[in-house]
């Protein structure tokens, strides 16, 4: 999010903004500290939805474990 820069003076939201993460947040670089880091910046902003870049992705879906081996068990294709 670091990005992102800072809205201008006036900058409204309907409360349906999103934002998109990158691949520290499925390959297990981002611990407990950055999801509260990230949790205080976006509270009260709107944000309600957050997608993570978790590609490549095989045809199936499922993360290849050699390219996200500290994923957990999201590389074989199961929640971590």
């Amino acid at each position: 999010m670091s990005d992102a820069g800072d809205p201008e003076p006036g900058t409204r939201t309907r409360g349906r903004a999103a934002v998109w993460l990158g691949h520290a947040w499925v390959d297990g670089r981002n611990g407990d500290a950055e999801l509260a880091s990230l949790a205080r910046r976006i509270r009260g902003t709107g944000i309600r939805d957050l997608y993570v870049h978790a590609g490549p992705l095989r045809h199936d879906g499922t993360l290849p474990a050699k390219r996200h081996p500290r994923a957990g068990g999201a590389a074989e294709g199961r929640p971590p």
